[in-house]
């Protein structure tokens, strides 16, 4: 997976939009995403500054997303 759609990706089919955030905060997260492989899949994590811990970068089924600006 491409850090340069990741953002993107983690945001479809939620409630979210890019333009809802600043191209720098974008760009601050992009760099902070992290691929791992997990069961042959390639998995993208961003630590969470709040639990610090890693979180899988990802929509979720119901139309929320695990970005949040705590995340960068």
């Amino acid at each position: 997976m491409k850090t340069q759609n990741i953002v993107q990706q983690s945001l479809a089919e939620s409630n979210y939009y890019l333009s809802l955030f600043k191209k720098s905060d974008i760009e601050a997260l992009k760099k902070k995403v992290v691929t791992k492989t997990v069961k042959n899949k390639k998995v993208s994590f961003v630590k969470c500054i709040v639990r610090d811990k890693e979180v899988q970068l990802k929509a979720r089924g119901n139309s929320k997303t695990t970005l949040c600006k705590s995340t960068y």
